[in-house]
């Protein structure tokens, strides 16, 4: 299901309502509903670089039930968005799309940049989600990764713009996927053992009284409950759970709705009793509770019919003879900001046995209070006012020690208010990772902070588990079920017929994935792949005898494997340096279905490129000048024969051999490495086909490398090279003035006629420290390269125009959401 729903201005007034009326009046009450004003991980993006997808990590679900919520859908979200994408410059007029591809039942929230919100549940592959924004705007896009349950789960959700609507792969009848069913309806009837929106108070703090928005009704009927009194319909969880912690003055508690249809009230009280009112106030519900006692008061606001709608919950205290309680006088402003533990955070709830097995909750580290102006508070760096969790230990009876621990991309820190008011700081204590333990922890609430050294937020993991006495732990879960490639799923659709591929065809995606080819003895190879193809190609119109080449390029150690339409799977790494080929002989039409994945388990960028080779290539005039072939091998049985072609110099494609090429060698490419052409210069080239060589030797010439490579069918040869005036110097190359987060310094780039060096000095240190791995390309103005600092490599990016640079940076292969720049 796929759901639009315009509501960014009610939204802001909504979330408005809720932290005035919760947090400003209330003190304690956590946000219950998505909120696009907070901030998640930050992501910026071009149409551009969107046109090859972008994949991140993210923990999907949360605490807050989307059925309780103004925003379209069901299920389960956190507070915060998960992402705020800025999305740039898409003249081209794209569609944007977001797919999640998730360990369970994923759904997937996003407002977009007009204050639109979009909602889907399955129109992704299997149980996932995919929401596709046609022609999108630029501007900043909220998105929120949940799941249809209450538990979170692992996920990724990939970023891509995608030019007008997905073709359809003729020849192929698409199979309609099988419905979902939905879960079957069981007997349910309101369940106090569960908790609903956490309230805490005290007798004085309600007078005056407090009033919290909900979403009165619910799919259960009172009437079919025999243990319950009442009638209309409410949720099986309460609304709110009241945590009512004292009553000194012995007043009253009352508890009443003001909705817009006919409400009706349901309360369980601390002793196990149950109250009911329909229509104390003309159509409006309410319960006095004489001389309350303090406890937990589950809460539920139904509605007489079917229908739900919009109503308030109204608390108070009231004395016995009908007067309102006498406020409290107020307290103080604050002096300055420090985090509050009289704020609730996402609420846990747990035994000491339950945290036997370690906890796991996705988290944005840091915010905007610092606690080196905090003397209330120990410690140094940036953390929320509020706190990230509140852990509710319900019990330690074998006085196990409590450790929290924190694992982020970037140097986080850990503050923790403990049930008896004690705090607790740490910073560092793995690696720049965070770590406390606390000894036999008592029972209570824990709030707990997840910060990070500098200003910057980043994605981080809170792990809470108990230790200590030796104690029998549940036993192990079952292990997950081996997760294989799947055929019933179809990759990026493309169509050919054969003679369309004897130019190679070249399609930029990421390599990689999650599923292990070594855990799967029904297919062959290694490596670490995704589950649905990376590609589905259709091939039609194929002579016989024809050849069909998948090659991969990529900056890692790519694997390739296809399924062919007679059912057989092939399976290539390293044919070519630490890239992958695979050539098919005499191949049929039908549907070829193509995994591209990594040796290792990092993704990376990669090209595949897609060949066909035919027996009979058409014989061209002799003497004629013919339009550049991309490479040679239609001419292979041409041995002998010397031709002219146009050409175009290249930076990119396909290089084996020096002097003597391998006939499926990029031309264009080949003629700069010769010394014939330059880069974007167009020139006639000479060429004769030669027989294929037992070997090939790479080398680096005129600035463009060439690679090694053993046994080949065919070969040609480039004549008279005639090396081309000396290019000037590279754009890149010079003396830079940088910026990077604050810090400044010297960036040397330096152009050896075929190969980079360069340093970076900060002045705070003035020691030059060498870069590695330095590439440039003239025609874009990319330029890149690599700071090798041990436990924290800097990968940076960036493009030159006339004086100037500007890019992003990332840490231990981390977002590029780190910004810099350079001048001279």
């Amino acid at each position: 299901m796929q759901t639009s729903f315009s509501a960014r201005l009610p939204g802001q007034w909504i979330s408005g309502l809720l932290i005035a009326g919760v947090f400003g009046v209330f003190g304690t009450a956590a946000a219950a509903c998505p909120d696009w004003s907070l901030t998640g991980q930050q992501l910026t993006y071009s149409s551009d670089e969107l046109w090859t997808p972008r994949t991140h990590a993210v923990t999907a679900g949360g605490t807050n039930d989307l059925n309780a919520c103004p925003q379209p859908g069901r299920g389960w979200v956190a507070t915060r968005p998960d992402f705020d994408l800025s999305f740039t410059d898409n003249s081209a007029g794209r569609d944007l799309e977001f797919r999640v591809d998730a360990t369970c039942d994923s759904v997937l929230l996003v407002n977009d940049a007009s204050g639109q919100w979009h909602f889907d549940d399955d129109s992704g592959d299997g149980l996932n989600s995919r929401i596709r924004l046609p022609n999108a705007s630029a501007g900043t896009y909220d998105i929120w990764v949940g799941t249809y349950g209450s538990t979170a789960c692992a996920a990724t959700i990939t970023f891509e713009t995608v030019a007008g609507p997905i073709p359809q792969t003729p020849g192929i009848v698409p199979v309609p996927p099988t419905p979902v069913p939905p879960p079957p309806q069981v007997a349910a009837c309101p369940d106090p053992g569960q908790n609903g929106q956490i309230l805490r108070f005290n007798a004085r703090a309600l007078s005056p009284a407090q009033r919290v928005g909900t979403t009165a009704g619910g799919l259960i009927n009172l009437a079919d409950c025999q243990s319950v009194p009442g009638h209309g319909r409410v949720r099986q969880r309460p609304d709110y759970t009241l945590d009512f912690t004292n009553n000194r003055i012995n007043h009253d508690l009352d508890i009443r709705t003001e909705g817009s249809c006919d409400p009706v009230l349901l309360i369980h009280d601390p002793f196990g009793n149950w109250h009911f009112n329909d229509d104390r106030g003309g159509l409006n519900a309410g319960l006095r509770l004489p001389g309350a006692q303090p406890g937990q008061y589950d809460i539920w606001v139904g509605t007489f019919g079917s229908a739900s709608c919009a109503s308030t919950l109204v608390l108070e205290t009231l004395d016995p003879d009908g007067t309102v309680v006498p406020p409290p006088p107020p307290p103080p402003p604050p002096t300055a900001a420090c985090p509050d533990p009289g704020r609730n955070g996402r609420m846990l709830r747990y035994d000491a046995q339950g945290l036997w097995t370690p906890q796991r909750f996705g988290v944005v580290a840091g915010g905007p209070v610092n606690l080196g102006a905090c003397q209330a508070a120990p410690g140094h760096g940036w953390v929320a006012a509020g706190p990230d969790f509140t852990l509710a230990l319900t019990g330690n009876r074998q006085n196990r020690d409590l450790e929290f621990r924190v694992e982020g991309s970037c140097d986080p820190v850990l503050l923790i208010h403990d049930a008896s008011g004690g705090w607790h700081f740490n910073d560092d204590d793995n690696g720049l990772n965070s770590r406390l333990r606390l000894e036999r922890a008592q029972p209570g609430h824990y709030d707990i902070w997840v910060g990070t050294f500098g200003s910057q937020t980043c994605q981080a993991t809170l792990v809470v588990e108990s230790l200590g006495n030796q104690v029998t732990p549940p036993p192990p879960p079952p292990p997950p079920p081996v997760v294989c490639p799947m055929l019933t799923q179809s990759g990026q659709p493309l169509s050919f017929r054969a003679r369309d591929l004897r130019v190679a065809q070249s399609f930029g995606m990421t390599a990689g994935g999650a599923v292990d080819l070594g855990a799967c003895q029904s297919v062959p190879g290694h490596g670490h792949i995704s589950q649905r193809p990376s590609f589905t190609l259709s091939l039609s119109d194929v002579p016989r005898n024809d050849a069909l080449e998948f090659r991969v390029e990529g900056r890692c150690d790519p694997v390739v494997l296809v399924h062919d339409p007679a059912g057989g799977w092939h399976f290539n790494d390293d044919d070519a340096g630490l890239n992958s080929r695979l050539r098919l002989s005499d191949v049929s039409p039908g549907r070829y279905d193509i995994w591209v994945g990594t040796f290792g388990s990092q993704a990376c960028q990669a090209s595949l490129i897609v060949q066909s080779f035919g027996t009979t290539p058409p014989p061209p005039p002799p003497t004629a000048t013919l339009p550049d072939p991309g490479n040679l091998t239609a001419f292979r049985s041409r041995v002998g024969e010397t031709l002219r072609f146009e050409v175009t110099g290249a930076a990119t494609g396909s290089l084996w051999g020096t002097g003597i090429y391998t006939d499926d060698s990029s031309l264009s490419r080949a003629a700069v490495h010769a010394g014939v052409l330059r880069v974007g210069q167009t020139g006639v080239v000479t060429v004769t086909v030669l027989p294929g060589q037992a070997s090939y030797q790479g080398t680096t010439q005129n600035g463009v490398e060439s690679r090694n490579y053993g046994s080949w069918t065919g070969s040609y040869q480039i004549h008279n090279p005639v090396a081309p005036p000396p290019p000037a110097a590279p754009l890149a190359a010079g003396t830079w003035r940088v910026s990077i987060g604050g810090w400044t310094g010297r960036l040397v780039l330096t152009w050896g006629d075929s190969a980079w060096s360069g340093t970076l000095t900060f002045d705070t240190t003035g020691t030059a420290e060498p870069l590695t791995d330095i590439r440039f390309d003239p025609s874009s103005g990319a330029v890149q390269f690599t700071r090798p600092v041990p436990a924290a490599t800097q990968a940076f990016r960036g493009f030159v125009s006339a004086n100037e640079i500007s890019g992003q940076f990332s840490i231990l292969n981390g977002p590029f959401s780190h910004a810099w720049s350079a001048t001279r």
